[in-house]
């Protein structure tokens, strides 16, 4: 059962750098009986019928105009909710390969194990019997990310129905993962949760930042 205080911390997460936006203000001005019928909602398993995305045209870095799938704020807030619920789910079964969107394992951590520079620069210039490095890049990951591989993750993390059922209706749109929303990041960890144990039962060195995998080798042979 969802409680209203889930919901509330939820709200606070979703409502960070955008304190001022009208949905929030409005969400904030009854927070207790928002957050009160938000957890009736979940419980209830009515979710899918409140879950609204936006269509939006953005503009990338290079000037290409590329079409967004944005949630409303009401929708971020479920997806919060979410995220509270599966992450320690997750992270209880996860191997430590994956890097992105996970505290502490970011691009300039200082954790020399679970950092990503420094456990690279240490492949690169201290543990000298790797000879090669083997690269995968995953195409277009979330958009391949599919809604299949997300439940069989979800089943491998210990997720009942009703969690992984709620995720599919927060996360996925039109059963494809959207760029830019929380949920994403995590949903895509979850789906290659089993590439994960292979390559760390068979490369325990290996290093995934969302969809690049980064596999040090002792030869080309074991490259291949």
């Amino acid at each position: 059962m969802i409680t209203e205080e889930t919901v509330k911390e939820a709200f606070k997460k979703a409502s960070k750098g955008r304190s001022k936006k009208p949905a929030v203000v409005e969400f904030r001005k009854d927070l207790d009986a928002n957050c009160n019928a938000l957890a009736d909602i979940i419980n209830q398993g009515k979710v899918a019928e409140h879950v609204r995305y936006l269509r939006l045209k953005r503009k990338n870095n290079n000037g290409k105009w590329r079409d967004i799938d944005a949630p409303t704020f009401l929708t971020l807030v479920l997806q919060h909710v979410w995220l509270l619920l599966t992450k320690p789910l997750y992270m209880a079964k996860e191997t430590g390969i994956a890097r992105n969107c996970i505290e502490g394992r970011g691009i300039l951590s200082d954790d020399i194990d679970t950092g990503l520079l420094k456990p690279m620069r240490r492949l690169f210039y201290d543990d000298r019997q790797y000879t090669h490095l083997v690269l995968i890049d995953e195409r277009k990951c979330y958009e391949h990310t599919t809604v299949k591989a997300y439940r069989k993750g979800m089943k491998l993390i210990g997720a009942d129905r009703t969690l992984t059922d709620f995720g599919e209706a927060v996360g996925f749109v039109r059963g494809i993962l959207p760029i830019g929303t929380p949920t994403s990041p995590l949903m895509h960890h979850i789906a290659v949760l089993p590439f994960d144990h292979w390559a760390k039962e068979n490369y325990p060195e290996a290093i995934r930042y969302a969809d690049n995998v980064f596999i040090p080798v002792r030869s080309l042979e074991e490259g291949e």
